[in-house]
């Protein structure tokens, strides 16, 4: 999520675009019964009028059949994603889903994992954290992983969530206790 402004600003350009084409494809696998179409373009960096202001979306689709909306956010940083991070992207999702009043599925890509914090922030505002290195080939066999806080345990888990280019045996695996 990027503010907008004139002169071609809030567009990302090389490796950036690339991790939002990665994270485009990703999501479009991972929900293909729902036949996703780009909102706008080709999906990727989408400008929308919310809250007084212009956004930029990293990734914004829909489902045509039931108006779902579909937003990813990518962090192709190298650093862990703080709970700040997670608290401006929930501000935006929930403007989304006062402007079109229809389901918002949200989702957080970075390569480098997320604080804690930011961990029960995601978990408080309904979005799925996932942890994709930025220079995958999707041609290619992979694996991304999705984080999940336990409220219970006051932790978190990590699990497969998919592999993609060879099938999983068992997608529910845990990866990491910790």
């Amino acid at each position: 999520m990027k503010r907008h402004t004139h002169g071609g600003k809030g567009r990302s350009y090389g490796t950036s675009r690339e991790y939002q084409v990665l994270a485009s494809k990703i999501i479009s696998h991972l929900r293909e019964r729902e036949e996703l179409s780009p909102l706008s373009g080709d999906g990727i960096d989408v400008p929308q009028e919310l809250g007084g202001t212009t956004w930029t979306f990293d990734v914004l689709m829909s489902n045509p059949k039931d108006g779902t909306i579909v937003v990813v956010e990518c962090k192709n940083w190298s650093e862990p994603m703080e709970q700040e991070n997670i608290g401006a992207f929930a501000y935006l999702v929930g403007l989304l889903k006062s402007a079109y009043g229809k389901t918002v599925r949200a989702y957080y890509f970075t390569k480098t994992g997320y604080r804690q914090g930011a961990e029960k922030a995601a978990h408080y505002a309904g979005i799925e954290i996932i942890i994709s290195e930025a220079n995958l080939n999707f041609e290619e066999t992979f694996s991304i992983y999705i984080r999940e806080f336990d409220k219970a345990l006051d932790d978190t888990k990590q699990h497969v969530i998919v592999q993609i280019g060879t099938p999983l045996e068992d997608s529910k695996d845990s990866i990491n206790e910790s």
